[in-house]
């Protein structure tokens, strides 16, 4: 039976999305190529940086769940079985050549912001491989941290009622509606991950990312919410920097454009879901908006003390930001929606935009003086 690669359907024979060969791969295809994978990988763990007391004499089995289809990775669950306890990973298994070639991306943005960062809000990863088959396909793994009981959230219609909700999809169970509470950690907590590793200097930051994706994950137990990352297809700068570096003036003034860019593109994308991840493109409500400000300065506090950026300079962002007026922020809103996001999202962006820069400007003006 072949893998749904374009889609959650599994025709006889699928297409690789640049359409430039026909792709078939079965599901005995995937599991042989990731046996192989893992056969190699998880010993070489076990027995290496990441060694376990039991050692891999202790290896009883292990156990391969696929979890879903996307649209690039086609991403598994690995329980390996210890004499005294069960260890899990995330296997992100690539069989098309636009799918192998985003894996190696994202393997070395993850093992970068690994290396580079002590936060642990995105995945350690473990093993690679490049060179392998499935089937008659080239095939591409990596072996990654398994977040246990952390879900997708997305935006879906309320079980209990009318309108749109937030939902977590717990696969054990039925979609959970998050409460005002949850729902407000979980936006902010997002937030405050994305700007925690933007580098204010460099200007380097995550991208791209997409809530439809589900690239953010949550664990939610009553109002204790955390949220982890687990996708970072890109570690990349944000703008060019042209300032003069022996121009301090200009240099600073860049910083700030480009620290407004990151937050509204940051406030835009926060606010952009598809309905249970799939249908059509949804405009989360304006609460998300003061979750989004609220997380952008969680984050850029723990950035600039990293990169031992004085708390002057981080009262001067906000009172920056507070000062920019909202015919700014719409008109910059339209020129970044033009460039950075689908079609779709250009027409949702298009409806709601100029509201969202009000109330953009509102929430920073509210923490100008925190």
């Amino acid at each position: 039976m072949p893998l749904p690669i374009h889609g959650p359907a599994a025709p006889p024979r699928v297409h690789a999305p640049d359409l430039s060969s026909r792709v078939t791969v079965t599901y005995g295809d995937y599991f042989t190529c990731l046996r192989r994978f893992l056969k190699d990988s998880i010993p070489a763990i076990l027995s290496g940086p990441h060694r376990q007391p039991s050692g891999t004499d202790a290896m009883e089995h292990i156990d391969v769940f696929l979890v879903k289809h996307g649209l690039l990775y086609h991403p598994s669950r690995i329980e390996v079985a210890l004499s005294d306890r069960r260890l899990q990973f995330a296997a992100n298994v690539a069989v098309t050549p636009e799918g192998c070639a985003r894996l190696e991306t994202e393997y070395a943005s993850l093992k970068r912001l690994q290396n580079d960062f002590d936060f642990s809000y995105v995945p350690q990863v473990y093993a690679k491989a490049t060179r392998l088959q499935a089937g008659r396909q080239p095939a591409a793994v990596f072996l990654a941290q398994w977040f246990e009981s952390y879900h997708e959230f997305h935006v879906g219609r309320n079980p209990a009622g009318r309108g749109m909700v937030t939902l977590l999809w717990n696969s054990q169970t039925d979609p959970q509606r998050l409460l005002a509470v949850q729902q407000h950690q979980v936006y902010r907590q997002a937030a405050r991950i994305l700007t925690a590793y933007y580098n204010p200097l460099t200007f380097e930051h995550i991208a791209p990312w997409h809530h439809a994706a589900g690239d953010f994950v949550a664990r939610v137990q009553h109002n204790r919410v955390d949220v982890k990352l687990i996708a970072a297809r890109g570690y990349v700068p944000l703008l060019r920097r042209n300032a003069d570096p022996h121009n301090r003036l200009q240099a600073q003034r860049q910083m700030l454009e480009a620290l407004l860019v990151f937050l509204l593109q940051l406030s835009m994308r926060m606010r952009l879901d598809r309905e249970d991840g799939v249908g059509q493109v949804v405009w989360l409500d304006e609460a998300v908006v003061t979750d989004t400000v609220e997380g952008f300065y969680d984050g850029l506090a723990l950035a600039c003390d990293r990169l031992s950026i004085p708390a002057a300079a981080q009262g001067d962002f906000r009172i920056y930001l507070a000062g920019v007026e909202p015919d700014y922020l719409h008109s910059l809103g339209l020129e970044m929606a033009a460039r950075l996001f689908t079609p779709t999202e250009k027409q949702v962006l298009k409806w709601h935009l100029e509201r969202h820069a009000n109330q953009l400007h509102g929430a920073l003006k509210a923490n100008s003086c925190k």
